[in-house]
């Protein structure tokens, strides 16, 4: 049986619809800098990080 006109008109939609919307990423330099900018915030060192030898290895 074939589907029915209506719900092949939505399916097209549903299927080009983002694209249509325009999604896309085309700034990806921003969107990179932005995250390097998040991780700059990250502390990587503080008290007990990262831990010595013997305290990462349990003993």
């Amino acid at each position: 049986m074939a589907p029915s006109r209506p719900l092949a008109v939505v399916l097209a939609l549903v299927l080009t619809g983002p694209a249509a919307a325009g999604c896309h990423h085309e700034d990806t330099a921003t969107a990179r800098a932005s995250v390097a900018a998040l991780v700059a915030q990250v502390p990587l060192t503080g008290p007990g990080f990262p831990p010595d030898a013997a305290t990462a290895a349990g003993t």
